[in-house]
């Protein structure tokens, strides 16, 4: 969770250092929401697509 803060406090200082006030209040403020959307659109499409490890699927198969 402090990665994230930290991810997301070090965008928000980025943004308003190298864009104007005007711009970023505009239409600024979207990039880092599809920047996010991208990226749980890659993080959803990994864990879908990831493969059990064989020790998980032995302990499921057992209801441990």
């Amino acid at each position: 969770m402090c990665g994230g803060m930290l991810l997301g406090l070090g965008t928000a200082a980025g943004f308003s250092y190298f864009m104007p006030a005007d711009m970023l209040f505009e239409w600024g403020w979207r990039i880092p929401f599809t920047a996010g959307l991208f990226i749980s659109s890659v993080g959803l499409y990994i864990r879908k697509n990831l493969a059990e490890s064989p020790i998980y699927k032995k302990a499921k198969e057992q209801g441990v």
